[in-house]
């Protein structure tokens, strides 16, 4: 972790993967075992996503800026491993400006690729961080830790490994509207909730 001009940024290596909560009543069971393992959500926050790109699509560089809680630029940069999990090398600090930071990416030469919101509750358990998140297009419970840690949240939480999710929630978002007709590049509650209302 490095402190750099009273911001503080900080380098890792994130190992995560994902499982899709099928209905409301397994929603319900995950966060009602996940408040008797670790008491109450250490955070629940509304967040906005937006990833930037630069490059051509097999070459791309991609970062995210976040408005949330706290405000964060990352950077991924995704490792291959043989251990069924999503592995990246994440870069990732605070900031106190988005528009600055957006004008920024603009100057540099990223544009705006893609949007997401979501409602995020997390929770900390013995070196892992379970995330359940309420997706315009689903809910989702993400796990992120060692693979042993891992492997150890899923039997605690009924969650099959089997059914791991490795691909990212742009990539999910993306499917599910294209699925639907919608603009691939924009989830949101609202567009998501008229489009189900004329279901």
């Amino acid at each position: 972790m490095r402190e750099s001009a009273g911001t503080e940024e900080k380098e890792l290596l994130e190992k995560e993967v994902k499982h899709r909560l099928k209905d409301r009543e397994e929603v319900t069971r995950v966060r009602s075992r996940l408040k008797s393992m670790c008491g109450p959500a250490a955070e629940k926050a509304f967040e906005e996503n937006t990833w930037y790109e630069s490059g051509t699509p097999g070459g791309a560089r991609r970062v995210r800026l976040r408005r949330g809680s706290v405000n964060t630029l990352t950077y991924k940069e995704a490792v291959e491993t043989q251990d069924r999990t999503k592995t990246r090398i994440e870069h990732s600090v605070e900031v106190d400006d988005l528009e600055q930071a957006r004008d920024i990416l603009l100057k540099l030469g990223f544009d705006e690729s893609f949007h997401y919101e979501r409602v995020r509750e997390t929770f900390q358990r013995s070196g892992a961080a379970v995330c359940m998140d309420r997706m315009p297009f689903g809910d989702f419970v993400e796990i992120e830790g060692g693979p042993e840690e891992i492997a150890r949240m899923e039997k605690e939480l009924g969650l099959d490994p089997e059914e791991r999710i490795l691909e990212s929630y742009m990539e999910l978002g993306s499917h599910a509207a294209a699925a639907r007709g919608l603009d691939p590049h924009l989830i949101t509650f609202s567009l998501w909730a008229r489009t189900t209302a004329t279901d």
